[in-house]
């Protein structure tokens, strides 16, 4: 047994040698996607209008958990969004220039949305809503709600559609 091998152990060879490529794997289409982003919408809106009403009855203290579901409940969304819905119907309109830059430029828009809404939930969450910031949560709370509304009426009128077996 040479020095690099005693160094390295008995299987050298597969060691060294380049590791094989992993095939590109398709994403495959699901039947029940749409309906479970359009129940991810109904459950966004909820926590929303949790965070709504206690900022409403002044229960302040209660703001940082239900912004804290709000975030939680974007998040998953959005991660199945883009793993599943967009990198689907991206893959299935490659050929189609109009459609996938449509595509792409929504899918940029809502990164763009969710890291505001989650900056937003982050200052929250991590500062106390007092006399001096109150206004400007409910401001910034009611903006990010008329942007999420107007979004999921296009995701799901339109954008949606473009999922097909």
């Amino acid at each position: 047994m040479g020095l690099l091998s005693r160094f390295l152990g008995n299987n050298i060879e597969a060691r060294l040698l380049p590791k094989p490529k992993l095939e590109k794997r398709d994403i495959t289409y699901d039947p029940n996607l749409v309906h479970n982003l359009k129940e991810d919408h109904r459950q966004i809106f909820r926590h929303y209008e949790a965070v709504t009403a206690a900022f409403n009855s002044r229960a302040f203290d209660l703001i940082p958990a239900r912004l804290g579901d709000l975030k939680l409940s974007l998040q998953a969304h959005l991660v199945v969004e883009n793993v599943r819905f967009y990198a689907y119907v991206q893959q299935q309109f490659a050929l189609d220039p109009e459609t996938s830059e449509f595509i792409a430029d929504l899918r940029e828009e809502m990164d763009s949305i969710g890291r505001t809404a989650r900056q937003f939930v982050n200052r929250y969450t991590q500062e106390r809503i007092n006399e001096y910031n109150q206004n400007d949560f409910k401001a910034t709370l009611e903006l990010i709600g008329a942007v999420l509304t107007r979004r999921i009426q296009l995701e799901e009128s339109r954008l949606y559609s473009l999922y097909m077996p």
